[in-house]
């Protein structure tokens, strides 16, 4: 995250122009404006469009006759079955039970045949994950399951006794989602270690490791990525409209 925050300020830094800019309209006129601005808002600004013809514009995009839950419902349905089809051919080829021929002076039949079952059971654990994970996108969209957190994240911030500012609602919806999703997450993880992995004799964890492992991952997430969260949507707002640019 703190990644991404100074790559943000150095693309910004980088590929938002200083200074002022002309835009030529219909070639009739011309005006001078400062760069890294809003187009809408220049336009507002220099007096091409009045507030209430942009007013009319947003209002055409934040109305319910565009289909937004539709769209995402499509979108996620496309990725999942494009992501779905690959693996599935990915999974035909561990069905093979002969090395192809530019591996077989190099690798036992034996050999190839246990990587061949364990690269199966890799990939229908990964798919049967994918299907999940599917699942829990769709009803996440559908009812409205980021809203309900970011609620529960002003709850969190009211028992704490802190001002619900911008910053704190962002660390602290970035919490709740962090806990929401555990205990699912922990199913999956436990059962690919213990599982899949171990019956593969790969499996080195403990159930005491493994559930430290997550309560310092856990725990990590408060430390680091909170305020990484807070310093992300500080940044934006000192981006101002130039952060979109």
């Amino acid at each position: 995250m703190l990644a991404l925050v100074l790559i943000i300020l150095a693309a910004r830094a980088k590929l938002v122009s200083s200074g002022d800019v002309s835009i030529e309209i219909n070639g009739e006129k011309t005006i001078v404006v400062p760069a890294g601005g809003k187009l809408l808002q220049t336009l507002e600004d220099t007096g091409l469009a009045d507030e209430s013809e942009l007013q009319a514009l947003q209002a055409r995009l934040d109305t319910p006759a565009i289909p937004w839950k539709a769209l995402v419902n499509a979108l996620l349905w496309g990725v999942y079955v494009f992501e779905t089809y690959v693996s599935w051919r990915q999974y035909r080829m561990y069905r093979r039970t002969a090395p192809p021929p530019a591996l077989a002076g190099h690798v036992s039949a034996d050999d190839f045949r246990k990587s061949q079952r364990y690269g199966r059971d890799k990939m229908r654990f990964s798919m049967v994950s994918d299907a999940v994970m599917h699942v829990v996108s769709l009803v996440s969209v559908n009812y409205n399951a980021s809203a309900h957190m970011w609620g529960w994240g002003g709850g969190l911030l009211r028992w704490l006794r802190v001002a619900p500012s911008e910053q704190a609602l962002s660390a602290a919806h970035m919490l709740v989602t962090t806990v929401c999703y555990l205990p699912l997450k922990l199913v999956l993880e436990a059962y690919r270690a213990f599982v899949i992995e171990a019956r593969h004799g790969f499996n080195k964890q403990t159930w005491g490791t493994f559930g430290m492992d997550h309560v310092k991952q856990l725990l990590l997430s408060v430390v680091l990525g909170a305020p990484l969260v807070a310093l992300l949507v500080s940044v934006i707002r000192w981006a101002g409209d130039a952060f979109v640019v």
